[in-house]
């Protein structure tokens, strides 16, 4: 009964995440010219998230981002959207979607059953409490702490301080209900949302079935499935920047002011997410503007810009004030670097660090990528893989019949994007703006395959593929699924389970115990633990409380240690046997630090 209290708590949750963007985004899109109910509300549900999100960084930097702020502003903007709906007869979409499935071919029917298969296994897996390493040390931390403090501010000892945060916005709305797996709910919401999109774009330009075999294939990737159970930003980046493009070439194909504006909006939010976005949205401008230069309007695309340039600003803005860096810390000058917060050989340690993934930058591995990406993933900074099925984009070189405008610009995008990302950070998760693109050039080269060889009537020749991908990664899902084990639903479930992947969890249990007031615990090699402690935790490899500065040239001299964590203010120092050694905890208690908890894996003590 717990369990299913539990489930239905985070489906609520889920579909009123879905309900606020589709409400708020339906009263702007109606007069789009859009295809199909399909097309219009998964746009619609986007650009509600992404208003939303504005908001909610406006909020942020006004220093009012507090749940009773935020609970009444969305009710308010809501409840007349709400009513607009229901008088303008938009209400009844989804009967509409349902009907159309319901009259469809037992094949399309066959494959929406195995999505929907996949795509609750998906869900259960957002049930499980986040462990995952980005998260817990700066995206779930930073969206607390603002919510805390009730506005945007300078977090420095975080790894990164300052950075676009906008999806970190959508991690704040969620944890106002005191729940931190809705912050992975937000995710999986918006990578529906944007499989639904892959299928509009799909269907608009390739047909039906290609628009789904793009769809699926795309969320049957296991990166894009476990980015989808996760609170990292970038499912809910790459759906901002395919919004974008898929806004662009709209308002381009159909000189139409509405998308192109709408794509300037979309780009903003998009900008406001990550740094990458710069990478593909320069891009996608540039060489739309090539491809359709004559179709195009150049008012309207300056427009486009100029929006995006408004609406993603504020982020670069904080940065520049708060580090003497727009694009902290990317771009730091390393003969000159700016030292507000940081040190300029931190930078350039993290920089290196962020730099250090891959194999190799040279001519063999770029021509051995598609290879390694697809067999060694792990050397681009872990994570699954893409999916043999995402390669196949390349098979379009030699079925090509004629080529068109939107395949050259979409492999023009994946081309100068994947080279960027080749020679800069090769993590495999900042591909997947791109991955998108991909998967629709794939169906593209499977259905000119199908045509030029004759072989399988249309429908049966997607039904046998996709089934195909299915089966091919259902065992990887059901695999991760029995790893996790049973969902924790008791404080003592909840508690076991994090003490499998946090080792000083049991720790910070008994610290949150504490009742002092404003406690500051440094954290030796264990930065994740500071959004599971009701205290602030610092320690990072870099930073103003980096290791490097505090523990390693003092770890001898306990007087040393002792006063150098004074001076950040910190009253418990927490660390791992395994990190520390037994013999040097006890050599720091024995005059300046007290043990006030210790197990067979961390010891928590205080600073007398």
């Amino acid at each position: 009964m717990d369990l299913f209290i539990y489930v239905i708590k985070h489906i609520l949750f889920f579909c009123a995440f879905i309900s606020i963007g589709y409400v708020l985004g339906i009263c702007v899109l109606h007069k789009l010219n859009y295809l199909h109910t399909v097309e219009l509300c998964a746009l619609s549900v986007a650009l509600g998230w992404s208003i939303l999100g504005f908001l909610l960084m406006v909020l942020g930097f006004l220093g009012v981002l507090r749940p009773l702020v935020i609970i009444p502003m969305v009710i308010i903007i809501f409840l007349p959207c709400f009513i607009r709906l229901l008088q303008g007869g938009f209400a009844f979409n989804l009967f509409q979607i349902i009907s159309s499935v319901r009259n469809s071919s037992m094949a399309f029917k066959v494959i929406m059953m195995l999505f929907m298969l996949y795509g609750a296994i998906l869900f259960w897996l957002c049930l499980y409490p986040p462990t995952v390493w980005d998260a817990l040390s700066y995206h779930l931390p930073v969206a607390k702490e603002y919510l805390s403090q009730g506005k945007i501010t300078l977090l420095p000892y975080l790894r990164f301080p300052a950075h676009p945060q906008m999806i970190e916005m959508f991690f704040a709305f969620a944890l106002i209900w005191h729940s931190p797996t809705f912050t992975a709910i937000t995710q999986y919401a918006m990578a529906l949302i944007l499989v639904t999109l892959i299928y509009s774009i799909g269907k608009r330009f390739w047909g039906r079935n290609a628009g789904v075999f793009s769809a699926v294939a795309f969320l049957f990737s296991p990166l894009v499935a476990r980015l989808s159970t996760v609170p990292y930003v970038e499912i809910g980046t790459a759906l901002f920047i395919f919004c974008a493009f898929y806004t662009l070439l709209l308002g381009t194909q159909e000189k139409n002011l509405h998308c192109m504006l709408l794509s300037g909006f979309f780009s903003g939010i998009a900008l406001g997410c990550k740094y990458y976005s710069i990478i593909f949205l320069v891009f996608a401008w540039a060489l739309t503007e090539i491809v359709y230069f004559k179709k195009i309007r150049q008012s309207q695309m300056l427009m486009c810009i100029f929006i995006a340039l408004l609406i993603g600003l504020p982020w670069y803005l904080h940065n520049r004030f708060v580090t003497g860096d727009w694009f902290f810390p990317v771009f730091v000058n390393r003969a000159s670097p700016e030292e507000r917060i940081w040190e300029g050989w931190e930078l350039r340690g993290l920089l290196g660090e962020m730099r250090g993934h891959g194999l190799g930058r040279n001519l063999k591995s770029l021509i051995m990528l598609p290879l390694n990406l697809l067999v060694r993933p792990m050397y681009f900074g872990g994570g699954p893989e893409i999916g043999a099925f995402g390669f196949l984009f390349l098979g379009s070189l030699f079925f090509i019949r004629k080529w068109r405008r939107l395949q050259i610009t979409m492999i023009a995008i994946v081309i100068s994007y994947t080279l960027v990302w080749f020679y800069n950070f090769q993590v495999i998760r900042y591909l997947l703006p791109i991955l998108p693109l991909i998967f629709l050039l794939s169906s593209w080269a499977l259905e000119n395959f199908r045509i030029s060889l004759r072989i399988m009537p249309t429908t049966l020749f997607w039904a046998v593929l996709i089934t195909g991908v299915f089966f091919f990664n259902f065992p990887k899902m059901t695999g991760w699924v029995r790893g996790m084990g049973e969902v924790p639903l008791t404080d003592a479930e909840i508690s076991s389970y994090l003490q499998r992947f946090l080792p000083s969890y049991s720790a910070i249990q008994f610290l949150n115990n504490i009742k002092e007031k404003n406690i500051i615990i440094y954290a030796f090699r264990d930065e994740r633990l500071g959004f599971y402690c009701n205290h602030r935790v610092i320690g990072d490899w870099f930073g103003p409380a980096a290791y490097c500065k505090i523990i390693y040239p003092n770890i001898h001299n306990p007087s040393s240690l002792h006063n150098a964590l004074q001076k950040l203010r910190v009253r418990y120092l927490l660390v791992t046997t395994e990190l520390m050694g037994k013999r040097q905890i006890e050599a720091l208690t024995k005059s300046f630090f007290k043990i006030v908890y210790s197990d067979s894996g961390c010891s928590a003590m205080k600073l007398l």
